[in-house]
């Protein structure tokens, strides 16, 4: 159980930092500070560097 509860903790933590990662990076990409509204965007298919 403790295995198994090391495997989810983990997983949750690498899935964290993912989620922030692509928050960092599409901020970026669209030059402001609003990560939500930049994958909103991307999540659209308006990518925000061919505006």
């Amino acid at each position: 159980m403790d295995d198994l509860a090391t495997i989810i903790a983990l997983y949750s933590s690498i899935n964290l930092i993912l989620v922030v990662t692509k928050l960092i990076l599409c901020s970026r990409l669209s030059g402001s500070s609003n990560g939500a509204a930049a994958i909103k965007k991307t999540e659209n298919g308006d990518f925000p560097e061919k505006n």
